[in-house]
This record gives structure tokens, sequence and C-alpha cells, in this order.
């Protein structure tokens, strides 16, 4: 499942980041296979995803989120 499918208040592992320009933007935020994530809310018509990874939050844009691949 892509985090640009998923509810709110949904939690997923990142199995995978395809490939995108995006890549070390991902890697700077800590967002890496492996790492446990939570959908905290969606801004509305298509905005910001906005999830947390540990104490960090992180507001990504469905662009960015259409290349993370949860488990």
């Amino acid at each position: 499942m892509r985090l640009s499918d998923c509810k709110t208040k949904k939690e997923g592992i990142i199995k995978e980041i395809l490939e995108s320009e995006f890549d070390n933007k991902m890697l700077e935020y800590g967002i890496v296979p492996g790492v446990k994530l939570i959908v905290v809310s969606r801004a509305a018509f298509g905005g910001p995803i906005y999830i947390a990874i540990g104490a960090q939050r992180i507001a990504i844009r469905k662009k960015e989120a259409t290349h993370i691949i949860l488990e």
C-alpha cells in the first residue's frame, strides 16, 4: 500500500521507497525502509499528509507520498 492511499490513524512500516527526485529529502527526514510511522492527519483537497516517526512530525506532499510503500 502506498502512503498516499493510507487513512488517518493508520500505522505502517516502510517497506520500500521508490526512486524519485525526493530520495535525499526523505533520507534527511529519517524516512527509510524498516521505520514505523503513523498517519496523523491529511489535509483537504489533496494537500499534505502529516506523519509521525517517533517524536518527529513531518508533512509530506501527496506527490512524495506516492513513492513510499508500506507493509
